[in-house]
């Protein structure tokens, strides 16, 4: 029986949250995954807070919501700092899952057919589309509008040996690599295991 994912522990990503609000540039360390997990946890703890909100407006009532709010703390953080915590790190998952978005049309017709499906192994959605369940098809389809593009999916995620693993080319790691160093996207730990060791093989 498969054990699962190892999901991280509470004081991990108060961690992380604490780091972001200290210096906002950390959020880009972050890959899309943890990111995802830090909104899960983040809305357990604004649910928390607006319950100790919602008590303390019963047992005081002339306090107002507003005055409340800012004076309750979740590990040094009122309500209003947690919001707009939540949503700094909503609009990173958002460029991290549409990071073409930003990109003119004559930019596109420049990169390749597959191109698309290789910054998506490099974000790391598609790792976690295909830990959902997601055919190759339905991810090709998504990313690229052609069904006929799947093997490059299959293909990177089983590491065959083929010249549709994007992985088991260089060429392809560093065109993709440079890309994200260009745009400031960041970079999963799998896709960086795969360029690394391209890049040892070469040295």
């Amino acid at each position: 029986m498969s054990k699962g994912i190892n999901k991280p522990k509470d004081n991990e990503l108060r961690e992380d949250l604490i780091s972001i609000l200290e210096i906002k540039e950390r959020i880009k360390t972050l890959d899309l995954i943890r990111l995802k997990e830090l909104v899960i946890y983040l809305d357990k703890s604004i649910q928390n807070l607006l319950k100790t909100i919602t008590n303390r407006g019963i047992a005081c009532p002339d306090e107002s919501f507003e005055y409340t709010a800012k004076n309750c703390f979740q590990y040094g953080y009122n309500y209003y700092d947690l919001i707009s915590l939540r949503e700094f790190i909503l609009k990173r998952i958002n460029e991290l899952e549409q990071p073409l978005k930003n990109t003119n049309d004559n930019q596109l017709e420049d990169l390749p057919k597959w191109f698309p499906i290789g910054l998506g192994f490099a974000t790391g959605e598609i790792q976690e589309m295909i830990n959902k369940g997601i055919s190759a098809s339905q991810i090709a389809i998504k990313r690229t509008k052609k069904r006929s593009n799947a093997n490059y999916v299959s293909f990177t995620s089983n590491n065959t040996t083929d010249l549709k693993n994007i992985y088991s080319d260089f060429d392809k790691l560093e065109l993709v690599y440079n890309y994200c160093i260009e745009k400031d996207i960041n970079i999963c730990n799998d896709f960086m295991n795969a360029y690394n060791i391209k890049l040892k093989e070469l040295n």
